[in-house]
């Protein structure tokens, strides 16, 4: 793969107008106080709207523009946006007027979370006709890489074989075009219980999708959950790594029920309450972000790391402030 030079990585996360703040005198950690976006020479930090999915009320639209503001108040520089087109759809923004929201706040565009049944042959061309407005908006902002998340696991009955041999012939596809004709990487984001969770299943995805056109946006918590060596499948897959998700975890999640920051309740004895529970602010799980940081710095990774989270235990700003204080006192040392 080609890495992206310094100049490119800097140009493309300044495109459409958009600029970085300079860093306030005051700093993440003292109390009341936050950092305002600011310039990295290598590694841009960004948020998902997805994050604010079990802070806002149950059948509320996500508020896009309050999460702009607390992503931009929380010293973060950029935004991937879910549930495209419909959250911009939901809060009466435009593409163009996005634009202007972010360039108001100091903020980039970072991508759109894409997904679909690629194995399916009858839904192919419908998502190739989605993958390229997608691919639009992304050449609109100046963005070079997006991710994609992987379909649902083998059904049963259904042949394993052919299904990874059509999905992965289908993620080559997608990404010449991507690469080809927009200029943009896209990388697959792990999911538990798709095709691309388990060690195994990873390396088969390695080996067996072309590096020139498929990259890799890994998600820290679904490799620890899933049993990866996290380390181990970074340092393997190095070169095609173009977009990261920081998200931090336990593997010994408390057995209690959930509680949401909007009032939802997790039994605690279900998957999907343990799957809550199990997830950490970043610095406070047990993922070893320093050394990560220090194999990205092998190979002067220049991207997008979003600290995600399938939901906050407080508030979304305490979440960022707790994130952004870890990022400045232990990852910056190691590599920005």
């Amino acid at each position: 793969m080609n890495r992206l030079s310094r100049r490119s990585f800097l140009l493309a996360s300044g495109a459409a107008g958009l600029s970085y703040r300079g860093l306030a005198t005051s700093s993440a950690s003292e109390p009341g106080k936050l950092a305002r976006p600011y310039k990295r020479p290598n590694v841009l930090y960004g948020l998902t709207t997805g994050s604010w999915g079990l802070v806002t009320p149950p059948g509320k639209p996500l508020p896009l523009l309050q999460i702009l503001d607390e992503t931009a108040a929380s010293g973060f520089n950029g935004i991937r946006l879910t549930g495209y087109p419909g959250i911009l759809e939901k809060n009466n923004v435009s593409v163009d007027q996005l634009g202007d929201e972010l360039q108001k706040r100091g903020l980039v565009f970072s991508t759109i979370s894409f997904g679909g049944h690629y194995r399916d042959r009858k839904q192919q061309k419908e998502i190739l006709a989605r993958l390229r407005n997608v691919l639009e908006v992304h050449q609109k902002f100046g963005a070079t890489a997006a991710t994609f998340f992987p379909s649902s696991g083998v059904q049963p009955g259904e042949d394993e074989h052919r299904a990874y041999e059509d999905t992965f012939r289908f993620y080559n596809q997608m990404g010449k075009m991507a690469v080809q004709e927009y200029g943009v990487r896209m990388g697959v984001h792990n999911l538990p219980g798709s095709l691309i969770s388990t060690p195994q299943q990873i390396d088969r995805f390695l080996e067996h999708t072309d590096s020139r056109y498929v990259f890799c946006a890994w998600d820290t918590a679904h490799l620890l959950l899933d049993g990866c060596d996290i380390a181990a499948t970074f340092r393997k897959s190095l070169k095609r790594i173009v977009y990261l998700d920081f998200e931090d975890a336990t593997r010994n999640p408390s057995k209690e029920d959930f509680v949401a920051p909007n009032g939802q309740r997790f039994a605690g004895d279900t998957a999907r309450g343990q799957f809550y529970s199990s997830s950490q602010d970043l610095g406070r799980g047990e993922i070893d972000y320093p050394t990560i940081m220090g194999i990205l710095a092998e190979d002067n990774y220049r991207g997008w790391i979003i600290p995600d989270l399938h939901t906050v235990r407080v508030s979304a700003m305490e979440s960022w402030r707790i994130a952004m204080a870890y990022i400045r006192r232990e990852l910056d040392p190691v590599y920005q």
